[in-house]
C-alpha cells in the first residue's frame, strides 16, 4: 500500500519543527498533544486538521508573526497531497458550522464566478457579515469547475503585505526554488492547474492589491474570490456587497412554520441548539427570537454570539440585555480569529484600519439615528468646515463601515446599528467633540423641524411647510427623536420645547405615537418654567392635541386652556388662535358649544389682525366646525369654503383635506349623497397620498354611512369594519360625537343585512391593510357619485 502524500500542512509543519531542533515527541508534549497525532500530520495521514490542534502547534513551535501566518494559512487551505496527487481536486476547507439560508446570494456569486469575463469577484461588507462563509459555500460549488480546485488563503493574520506571496504560496504548495521570485513560482503553478483562489480578509493589505492583478494575468485559466471590508479597486474587479440575512417580517397572518424558515431565524436557532440541544423554536419563544434577529439586524456574528448566550439567559433575558448590545456578546469561539471573538473586536478591526480624519468622521456619524443625508452630515459631523465628507462617506461605505441605502437624488447613509453602537463608544470617549457634534445635530435637525412646522403659518412659502414637514419627518423621525430627548437631557427645555411642539403636529397627523409625544412635551413644560411664553404656550398646545387624539378630553381641555390664558396674558396671536382649535375639539364633543362657537369668532379675528393668511384658513374651519356643532350648516359652509380657497391659495394640502372633508360632512347632513361621495374620496385621496393617517377613518365611515344609504349594507359593513381596524391600529380615539353616530349608522347596517351577514362583512373590513380600505372606499365612493369628481 502506497503511503500518503505529506500535505503542505505536513511539509511545512515538519521545516518548522526542524528549525526548532524538537523532536516530534518533544513537540507533542509542549503541545499538549500526541505523538502521533505530530506524525500523523508530518506525513500527510491528516491533511486537514483542526484549526486549534494548528495554533497549539504554532504557539508550541514559538513561531514569529510570519511563520504563524503561514502555517495557519496553510491549514486553512486544505490542500490534498501536493506533487504525486496533483491527478486529485484539493479539498475545500470543511466548514465547522451549517451554512443556513443565502441560496440567492450563493447562485449571484457562483454565477459571476461562471462568467467567462469574471476574473475577480470581490465580496465587500462589514465584519460579521459572512463574507468568509459565504465564499466558502460559493467555492464548494465552483470546486469542480477548477481542475487545481479551490484554494483558501486567510489573510487575517498577516501583520504586513510583504508576506501576501509567501501565503500563497504556501497554501498552494508552492516551494521556493534559489533564484526565482516566488510570484513567478505562484504564476506558474496556477497556470499549470487552474485554481480558484479565495483570498480571505484583504482590507488591511490593500496596497498589496495588485498583485492579485499580476497573478490572474499571469495565469488566464484561474480565478480569484476576494473577501473584504473595502472593495480592492483593481481593473476587471466585480464588487459584490453581502447583506445581512433578511430578518422576518410578522403579520397576525404569519405562523410558526414561516417564521422558523426565515434565513435570521434560522441562523440563531442553529447557534441556540448547539448552545443548548433542548431550545426550540415554540409559539412563546417565536416573537422573542423574531424581536432578537430584527435588534441585530440579521447580522451573522451578532447573531452567533447572541445565540451562544441562550445556554444561560432565557430569550426573554436575552432580548431585554441586547439594549446594549456590545458588552454582552463577548466569548465567541476559541478557534475563531482573535479579532472575531467579540463583536467588538470585529468592528475594531475595521475601525483600526480608517485613518485618522476617517476616524474622526466615522465616530461623528454615531450622532444619527436611522440614517442621513449628505447635507445632514455636512452640517452636523463638518461644523469647521475643513473636511470632505463626500469623499469620507465613500471611504467608509467602501469600508463597509457605513451602507448607501439610497442612491436617488437625495442618497441617504447609516449604519448598521451594532457598528453604530461602537462608533458611539468611540465618540464618547472625546467628551467635548461628542457635545458639540450633539449640538450641531440638534441645531440641524431642531432648527429645520421648527422652521417648517411654525413657516406653514407665516415663512417665506406659508402653507407649505407641513407637507414638506410630514414628508421629512416620517424619514428621520428617529433622528428627531434623538435630537428631542438629548436637549432635554442637556437642560435645553425651551428648544425641546419648541421641537417637540413641532413635532406633535407631525404625530397626530400619523397616530401611534401620543403617548410618548405627551410624555416628551410634559416633560420639556416640567423642565421648562422659565422658557418664553411662547414656547410654553405651544407645549401646552401640543400636549392638547395629542391627548385629543388620545380620548382624553379631560387633559385636553385643561393643557388647551392654559395654552389660552398664557397667550392671552403675553398677547401671543398665534399661539391663542391655535390653542382654541383644540379647546373647540373638546367643546363640540363634550360642550358648551355656544362658547366654543363664541371662541372661534374670537380666534378668528385674532388671525385676521396677524395677517397671516394660513393662520387665518385654520380659523375659519374651526369656526366652521364649531358652527356645524351649533346646527348652523348654512354658515358652517360658507365658512369651510372661504377655508379651502384660501388653503388652495397658499398651497396648504393638509388644511384643504380637512376643509373638503368638513364639506362631505355637510353634504352628507343635507341629504346629498353624490356631492358628500366626491368629497369624501377626494380628500381621502390627498390624505393618504400625503402620508396622513388622521381623517382617515372619518373618510372611511362617512363612504360607508353613504354606501349604507345607497342600500349596500354589505360594503358598508365592510368599511366600517375598515375604519375601526385603522383606528386601532393608529390609536386615534374617536370623540364622543364620532362614536354615537358611528354607532347609529352601525346598527342600521347590522338591521339591515342581519347579524350574521353585518359580522362577516366587518370581519373582511378589520383584514384590509390602510392603503387597500382606502382604495377600496374611493372607488365605492366614484360609484356613488357617478363619477362627477370632487369640489374642484
Amino acid at each position: 500500500m502506497t503511503a500518503p502524500e505529506p500535505a503542505p500542512i505536513g511539509i511545512l509543519l515538519r521545516q518548522l519543527r526542524t528549525a526548532a531542533a524538537l523532536s516530534q515527541e518533544a513537540l507533542a508534549e509542549r503541545a499538549g498533544l500526541s505523538a502521533r497525532a505530530v506524525g500523523d500530520l508530518e506525513r500527510g495521514v491528516h491533511h486537514a486538521p483542526r484549526l486549534e490542534t494548528v495554533r497549539l502547534l504554532a504557539d508550541a513551535l514559538r513561531l514569529d508573526a510570519q511563520d504563524r501566518a503561514a502555517l495557519l494559512t496553510a491549514a486553512r487551505s486544505s490542500l490534498s497531497a501536493a506533487a504525486g496527487a496533483r491527478a486529485e481536486r484539493p479539498t475545500l476547507l470543511a466548514a465547522l458550522t451549517p451554512f443556513l439560508g443565502r441560496e440567492r446570494e450563493v447562485a449571484a456569486v457562483v454565477a459571476l464566478m461562471r462568467d467567462p469575463t469574471t476574473r475577480l469577484v470581490t465580496l465587500t461588507g462589514p465584519g460579521g457579515i459572512g463574507k468568509t462563509r459565504l465564499a466558502l459555500q460559493a467555492g464548494e460549488e465552483l470546486a469542480a469547475d477548477f481542475p487545481g480546485g479551490v484554494v483558501v488563503v486567510d489573510l487575517a493574520p498577516l501583520p504586513d503585505p510583504a508576506f501576501v506571496l509567501s501565503s500563497v504560496a504556501a497554501a498552494l504548495g508552492v516551494r521556493e526554488a534559489p533564484g526565482r521570485p516566488i510570484a513567478e513560482l505562484v504564476a506558474a503553478s496556477l497556470r499549470e492547474r487552474p485554481t480558484l483562489l479565495v483570498l480571505d480578509n484583504f482590507e488591511h493589505l490593500l496596497e498589496t492589491a495588485p498583485i492579485v492583478t499580476e497573478l490572474l494575468a499571469a495565469a488566464p485559466g484561474s480565478k480569484a474570490l476576494v473577501t473584504s471590508r473595502s472593495p480592492l479597486r483593481l481593473r476587471g474587479e466585480h464588487e459584490y456587497l453581502v447583506p445581512p440575512l433578511p430578518v422576518p417580517v410578522v403579520t397576525a397572518e404569519t405562523d410558526l412554520a414561516a417564521i422558523a424558515a426565515n434565513e435570521a431565524v434560522a441562523f440563531f436557532m442553529a447557534h441556540a441548539r448547539a448552545a443548548r440541544p433542548d431550545f426550540h423554536l415554540t409559539l412563546e419563544t417565536a416573537n422573542v427570537v423574531v424581536a432578537i434577529c430584527r435588534r441585530l439586524d440579521g447580522l451573522p456574528l451578532a447573531l452567533e454570539l447572541a445565540a451562544a448566550r441562550i445556554k444561560v439567559l432565557p430569550p426573554a433575558a436575552l432580548l431585554a440585555r441586547l439594549e446594549q448590545r456590545l458588552p454582552l456578546l463577548t466569548g465567541g469561539a476559541r478557534d475563531a480569529p482573535e479579532r472575531q471573538r467579540t463583536l467588538r473586536d470585529t468592528i475594531r478591526w475595521s475601525h483600526d484600519l480608517l485613518s485618522p480624519e476617517e476616524q474622526v468622521l466615522f465616530r461623528r456619524l454615531a450622532v444619527f439615528a436611522g440614517g442621513w443625508t449628505l447635507e445632514a452630515a455636512e452640517a452636523v459631523v463638518n461644523p469647521e468646515g475643513d473636511r470632505d465628507v463626500l469623499d469620507g462617506l465613500s471611504s467608509l461605505v467602501d469600508k463597509s463601515l457605513v451602507r448607501l441605502y439610497d442612491t436617488g437624488s437625495d442618497p441617504r447613509y447609516g449604519m448598521l446599528e451594532t457598528i453604530r453602537e461602537f462608533a458611539m463608544d468611540q465618540l464618547t470617549a472625546h467628551a467635548d467633540e461628542e457635545r458639540a457634534t450633539r449640538q450641531a445635530h440638534a441645531a440641524y435637525f431642531g432648527g429645520r423641524l421648527i422652521q417648517l412646522a411654525f413657516g406653514f403659518y407665516a415663512g417665506p412659502k406659508p402653507g407649505r411647510g407641513l407637507t414638506e414637514m410630514v414628508a421629512w419627518a416620517t424619514i428621520d423621525q428617529d433622528n428627531l427623536r434623538v435630537m428631542i430627548n438629548w436637549l432635554l437631557e442637556s437642560g435645553e427645555a425651551e428648544t425641546a420645547m419648541l421641537a417637540a411642539t413641532s413635532l406633535s403636529y407631525y404625530w397626530s397627523m400619523r397616530g401611534s405615537q401620543f403617548a410618548e409625544a405627551r410624555a416628551m412635551l410634559e416633560r420639556a413644560l416640567r423642565q421648562g418654567n422659565d422658557a418664553a411664553a411662547a414656547a410654553r404656550i405651544g407645549a401646552f398646545t401640543g400636549i392638547a392635541r395629542v391627548t385629543l387624539y388620545q380620548g382624553d378630553l379631560v387633559a385636553a381641555r385643561a393643557a388647551s386652556s392654559q395654552g389660552i390664558a398664557l397667550a392671552r396674558q403675553y398677547g401671543e396671536g398665534m399661539g391663542f388662535v391655535l390653542a382654541s382649535a383644540i379647546w373647540i375639539e373638546v367643546a363640540r364633543a363634550e360642550g358648551p358649544v355656544a362658547e366654543a362657537v363664541t371662541l372661534a369668532h374670537e380666534a378668528m379675528a385674532v388671525a385676521r389682525s396677524l395677517d397671516n393668511p394660513v393662520l387665518v384658513a385654520w380659523a375659519l374651519l374651526y369656526a366652521g366646525r364649531a358652527l356645524y356643532s351649533s346646527g348652523d350648516l348654512q354658515a358652517a359652509e360658507a365658512m369651510q369654503n372661504e377655508a379651502l380657497a384660501t388653503f388652495r391659495r397658499v398651497g396648504e394640502r393638509w388644511g384643504e383635506s380637512d376643509a373638503i372633508g368638513e364639506l362631505a360632512i355637510i353634504a352628507r347632513d343635507r341629504g346629498d349623497s353624490a356631492r358628500a361621495a366626491a368629497h369624501y374620496a377626494e380628500a381621502l385621496r390627498m390624505r393618504h397620498q400625503m402620508g396622513g393617517n388622521a381623517g382617515i377613518a372619518t373618510g372611511l365611515v362617512g363612504v360607508a354611512e353613504l354606501a349604507r344609504r345607497a342600500g349596500r349594507p354589505d360594503e358598508a359593513a365592510r368599511l366600517f369594519g375598515a375604519a375601526s381596524a385603522h383606528v386601532d391600529r393608529f390609536g386615534f380615539a374617536p370623540l364622543p360625537r364620532s362614536r354615537s353616530m358611528r354607532g347609529l349608522s352601525l346598527d342600521q347596517a347590522r338591521e339591515a343585512i342581519g347579524e350574521e351577514r353585518f359580522a362577516r362583512g366587518w370581519e373582511a373590513g378589520l383584514g384590509l391593510t390602510t392603503d387597500e380600505a382606502v382604495a377600496e372606499a374611493i372607488v365605492l365612493a366614484d360609484q356613488l357619485c357617478g363619477g362627477s369628481g370632487g369640489h374642484r
